[in-house]
């Protein structure tokens, strides 16, 4: 039976899913709370120590969803889903949550409080309807939200291009040793399609985590930090090759041998243990990397593993380390530096932490890749690579059409990969894994400004305010028998 027949479709301005192998979670309902500014992720914490805190039903240990953004001077409003109800997928168990209006009022005043001067970006209350998307006016390519419809094409290959080749200057030049470039391709889809996006990617990708919050929605291979109770696991990945090409022992004497691949692991390995080691004792400071085979790539991958030196919460662990210098580069200030500089437009919550935690401070939140920002009748994909010296702007190129493509062929898009470039990547628009790449065409095949119609009816209708269809709430995901997916934390 076709899996879209089989689960409720999400509706994205209520719903929240977290689902691996047909298990997890899915939240409905509920409070929803926006912010933006400085200290986003130690704000969120606080903000949901108050409310747990304040729960009174003692049988229920609340969980929330959490979806936070790449860089804190996003426009983009950091999201925490606070559910009315929450079912755990494929296993027993469903209860019901509340907030109370008081709970609420406090967490609120106390974090415009402590903001003092930044008080504009104090949390608030997302009305129904709301995904807490709104851009600066100078957003070249999104406007007032994102996306806006659009039929004008971009040549954003080109664009893409261009835009490392400057980055190689930039490093040649002695700034960086790394930086992530990026580039985002708009879709108009139809609302069937895109309600149906979190079950079509469980389905292809078991392995990998699929989520929707705040209606980013996408099935990420990399887990940037886990809790179970003393317990907290990492996983980086960074340096791929795509398999079928060559014999897979070439491809592993490559990625090990290789000093390009050697050192854009390391950039990305060191942020996160450095950061993990000043709110972790670990388990071993300095862990070797492995080849981590999936089904259509090969990754290097390093585990970090560690116990909290204090009383910590997992939010508290991912505010030393993001972003990481998977998603950003190496060193991670100037690489963001670069970024602002030479990218146009604002990334959002794309490679941002996704997940979801509970009172006890457990949860797990993965690093938002393989995804797109749904809103009203469009949905933005992103992708991208690190760019260090020697890197082939080609090359790079084609490795962000492999990983836009599990988004584009979950969504059906006809023009998954076109000879032309209609991307609407402004210079490499949104962030994405370094070295986390797939095997790609050589031209680019993301679609328009909008004008690309990923529906495979054509229809380029989609439901407003990011609600997909006003379906029940039932499981979204339903495990599939076959696992076709990106390995465990593996990147696609």
């Amino acid at each position: 039976m076709d899996h879209r027949n089989t689960a409720a479709p999400v509706r994205y301005a209520r719903d929240a899913v977290w689902v691996r192998a047909g298990v997890g979670l899915r939240g409905s309902g509920g409070t929803r709370i926006a912010l933006t500014g400085p200290r986003r992720l130690a704000r969120l914490a606080e903000i949901w120590r108050r409310l747990e805190a304040a729960s009174s039903d003692p049988d229920v240990s609340p969980v929330a969803f959490v979806g936070s953004t790449f860089v804190e001077d996003s426009a983009v409003s950091s999201i925490l889903h606070v559910p009315a109800s929450v079912r755990r997928v494929g296993e027993e168990g469903e209860w019901t949550q509340f907030v109370s209006s008081q709970a609420l009022a406090d967490a609120l005043a106390a974090d415009a409080e402590g903001l003092g001067e930044h008080a504009a970006h104090a949390a608030r209350e997302l009305p129904d309807g709301d995904l807490g998307l709104t851009r600066d006016e100078d957003d070249e390519e999104t406007g007032d939200t994102l996306p806006p419809p659009s039929a004008v094409k971009s040549r954003g290959a080109k664009r893409y291009t261009r835009l490392v080749k400057r980055v190689l200057t930039r490093i040649a030049a002695g700034e960086a040793e790394k930086v992530v470039t990026s580039r985002a391709v708009d879709l108009t889809v139809t609302p069937d399609v895109l309600g149906a996006l979190p079950a079509t990617l469980a389905e292809a990708y078991p392995n990998a985590w699929t989520f929707a919050v705040g209606g980013l929605v996408g099935a990420t291979p990399e887990m940037l930090a886990a809790r179970d109770g003393d317990r907290v696991t990492s996983r980086v990945l960074a340096g791929s090759l795509p398999r079928g090409t060559r014999p897979d022992a070439e491809l592993r004497a490559e990625l090990t041998g290789s000093e390009r691949f050697a050192a854009e692991h390391a950039h990305a390995a060191r942020s996160v243990i450095d950061g993990l080691a000043r709110v972790l004792t670990l388990e071993n400071a300095d862990p070797e990397p492995f080849v981590l085979e999936l089904p259509n790539i090969l990754h290097l991958a390093t585990d970090v593993i560690g116990t909290p030196t204090g009383e910590i919460g997992l939010l508290d662990v991912l505010d030393g380390i993001h972003p990481t210098a998977a998603v950003g580069g190496t060193p991670t200030d100037a690489a963001l530096a670069i970024i602002a500089d030479l990218e146009t437009h604002d990334r959002g919550r794309y490679a941002g932490p996704v997940g979801w935690l509970d009172a006890a401070g457990d949860g797990e939140i993965g690093l938002a890749l393989r995804c797109g920002q749904v809103d009203g009748h469009s949905i933005r994909l992103y992708a991208g690579g690190g760019i260090v010296a020697g890197a082939d702007p080609a090359a790079e190129l084609a490795e962000t059409e492999g990983k836009l493509r599990p988004m584009r062929e979950a969504l059906g898009d006809a023009t998954a990969a076109p000879d032309g470039d209609t991307t609407s990547a402004s210079e490499g628009d949104t962030a994405a894994p370094d070295g986390d790449a797939t095997a790609a065409p050589d031209g680019d095949a993301t679609s328009a400004s909008e004008g690309d119609t990923a529906a495979p009816d054509g229809d380029a209708t989609a439901a407003p305010d990011g609600d997909a269809t006003p379906a029940p709430e039932g499981d979204t995901t339903p495990a599939p028998n076959g696992d076709t997916t990106p390995a465990p934390d593996g990147d696609e």
